[in-house]
């Protein structure tokens, strides 16, 4: 018993030392789809996330890319968005707030697959929800863009954290 137990701590050791120091999985490339976004709300709005969403994933994964032809892609598919419609504490007809009991979050849901020959190897759904403030006052000159782009650099932060090994 003694024995065997040795012997697998020494093939243990062996075999961790011929792999790499992380064992994060590295990909082909990153995409972002937004097609259901372009669907059921509207294409300018998709294509946004997409641009925003798209650099940030370049910059979260980037130590994570690879050019061998073997490795998986990491797809990113964008199911949801909700944007407060006036940020907590902004003045509105009911005293601020947002529509549909939401509070005053940002939210953007979607999932990340891995995926291999045509085949998804993994999937990682996530909600991605950030104060509607975060980004600056919703009087601000371009405050929905700013918040969008907040809201996108926050999914890719969380989602590279989350992913972990996949």
């Amino acid at each position: 018993m003694w024995r065997s137990a040795k012997l697998f701590a020494i093939a243990g050791a062996i075999s961790s030392a011929a792999l790499p120091a992380s064992a994060e999985t590295l990909y082909r490339s990153v995409s972002v789809d937004t097609s259901e976004i372009a669907a059921r709300y509207n294409p300018a709005l998709a294509q946004s996330i997409r641009a925003f969403l798209q650099a940030d994933l370049n910059r979260s994964f980037a130590d994570r890319l690879t050019s061998t032809r073997g490795a998986p892609q990491l797809v990113v598919r964008i199911t949801g968005i909700q944007q407060a419609a006036l940020p907590e504490g902004a003045s509105g007809r009911n005293g601020g707030g947002s529509i549909g009991g939401f509070g005053s979050n940002d939210y953007l849901n979607g999932e990340a697959l891995v995926v291999a020959n045509g085949r998804v190897l993994a999937s990682h759904p996530m909600l991605s929800a950030l104060d509607a403030t975060y980004a600056g006052g919703w009087n601000q000159y371009d405050a929905d863009r700013k918040r969008l782009a907040a809201l996108t650099w926050q999914y890719a932060a969380w989602l590279r954290r989350e992913m972990g090994s996949y």
